[in-house]
């Protein structure tokens, strides 16, 4: 099934990391958005108050190299088969909310997919844990896909380990409605549910939890079993570690060797809004594998 991909760049080496993986996951038939966002210097305001603004010279090489980065994708992926379009946002300022212009675009375009590069610990974490999250429940539901610097794919075209990380039956069918899109009847599928360790606060614990993962797994399994012949699920995470959920994530991604990970971003309200995403920061920030981020239903 094609998508539509909205992809952020700029000259960096992780944006030229995330458009080898749009390349070699992009479904035939896919359609790419390259967004590059412009940013203008704040005014400064010598003695006297008179504004001296930007040099209109700088600002206009700037929109010349943002043009430049996306015509060098534009062909790069023309290479590869793939045809792409090209918007150039300019914004006033530094501290212009760069997140939410690029969601916004992606939302505008109706995109299945928006993508960016990630620099550990920097900006687009930083994108993610403020305005991004938020906008993409609001906006498009669309789902966010990260890729790491470490995360190019070399040997195969699509990814062939998909790891899921799934909390309930409906985070479960609503994550995989996406993440399948991206593997083959080769691919190896597996889907887990995290044990998390004990509350550090007081809180009610239900009995059903245990229930909810069963059903979560089954759930997961049926899914998956439909898309491949290479279906694994587990429980992960147990009361001797001390990892949080995340860390049980990211260790597992790597053990398995996946691809990439899947997980849900659920965007209810409250404590179960604060605790979920905090996870999906964390996981963003600690992954070195390609992380997609479903808008996934509140439990």
């Amino acid at each position: 099934m094609s998508l539509r991909i909205c992809i952020a760049i700029d000259s960096s080496e992780a944006s030229r990391e995330a458009l080898r993986f749009v390349r070699d996951i992009a479904p035939i038939g896919s359609i790419v958005r390259l967004v590059s966002v412009v940013l203008g210097e704040a005014s400064i305001l010598p003695p006297g108050g008179a504004t001296i603004p930007v040099l209109d010279s700088l600002q206009e090489e700037r929109v010349r190299e943002a043009k430049r980065v996306l015509a060098n994708a534009t062909d790069y992926l023309a290479r590869a088969g793939i045809r792409a379009e090209t918007q150039t946002i300019e914004l006033p300022g530094r501290d212009t909310d760069i997140g939410r212009a690029i969601v916004t675009s992606a939302a505008s375009w109706q995109a299945d997919l928006l993508v960016v590069g990630a620099r550990q610990h920097r900006q687009w974490l930083r994108w993610l844990e403020g305005s991004v999250s938020g906008a993409l429940t609001r906006l498009h539901r669309c789902p966010l896909l990260i890729v790491p610097l470490s995360g190019a794919q070399a040997e195969h075209d699509r990814p062939t380990r998909i790891l899921f990380a799934v909390d309930s039956a409906e985070d479960a069918r609503h994550c995989m409605a996406y993440g399948l899109r991206l593997a083959t009847r080769a691919s190896h599928l597996r889907a887990v549910n995290v044990a998390a360790p004990a509350p550090v606060w007081p809180v009610a614990h239900d009995a059903p939890d245990v229930g909810r993962a069963t059903k979560a797994l089954v759930a997961a399994k049926q899914c998956l079993q439909r898309a491949s012949d290479n279906v694994t699920t587990a429980t992960i995470g147990a009361a001797e570690t001390s990892d949080d959920i995340a860390r049980v994530l990211v260790r597992e991604a790597v053990q398995w060797a996946a691809d990439l990970l899947v997980m849900g971003m659920h965007s209810s309200g409250g404590l179960t809004h604060l605790v979920v995403g905090s996870v999906a920061k964390e996981v963003a920030r600690l992954t070195r594998t390609p992380l997609l981020l479903v808008d996934a239903p509140a439990p």
